[in-house]
């Protein structure tokens, strides 16, 4: 089996070994310029979107085309772990971006959308602490590996709050020393 270089040096494979699932069978890679990931409520994992889709998404801007790897983490590689979990990372060798979408997300009133902000971070803090414990247990501190960033992805129709973003930027930041962005896209 060929384990892309970003896979091996976060030593994923060690780090998850004995769960499941495979860490290659949770991990799919493309080297489009423009990718688009989704994620896909019939099979319950995120995936890069095929052409034709139009659906929310989360835009990988790829322009140097070089291979980015999609590592489906919510119902595939974990499952059922208490407080959830993000739904998938995108990364290559130099940059770790943790994905939670929250897409069915209404945001019916101020305290709905905050919920729905304070669980997305949540699950990408729990996400962090069971990725940072295997992966220092693999010998390897991820945070000096690789640059590691967070998105929350929530629906085109969903009522935008911008100072709850900004204030749970900031928070992220001073508890974590991560990028937090509530962007649909990112640079990789």
């Amino acid at each position: 089996m060929d384990v892309p270089d970003a896979i091996r040096n976060l030593r994923f494979c060690s780090a998850f070994k004995g769960y499941a699932v495979d860490v290659m069978d949770c991990v799919d890679s493309r080297n489009d310029t423009q990718l688009r990931v989704v994620d896909d409520n019939a099979a319950c994992v995120s995936r890069f979107a095929g052409a034709d889709e139009t659906a929310d998404c989360f835009f990988v801007d790829n322009h140097a085309g070089r291979w980015v790897h999609l590592l489906a983490i919510d119902h595939k590689l974990l499952s059922n772990i208490p407080g959830g979990v993000a739904d998938c990372a995108v990364l290559h060798e130099d940059m770790f971006c943790l994905v939670e979408f929250k897409l069915n997300a209404e945001g019916n009133s101020e305290k709905a959308v905050e919920d729905t902000y304070n669980k997305a971070v949540s699950q990408i803090e729990n996400t962090l602490e069971i990725f940072g414990r295997n992966i220092r247990n693999a010998g390897i501190d991820m945070y000096a590996a690789t640059n590691v960033v967070c998105n929350v992805v929530v629906a085109e129709k969903f009522p935008r709050a911008s100072a709850t973003e900004s204030n749970l930027t900031v928070k992220f930041a001073d508890d974590h020393a991560l990028d937090l962005s509530f962007d649909n896209r990112r640079e990789f």
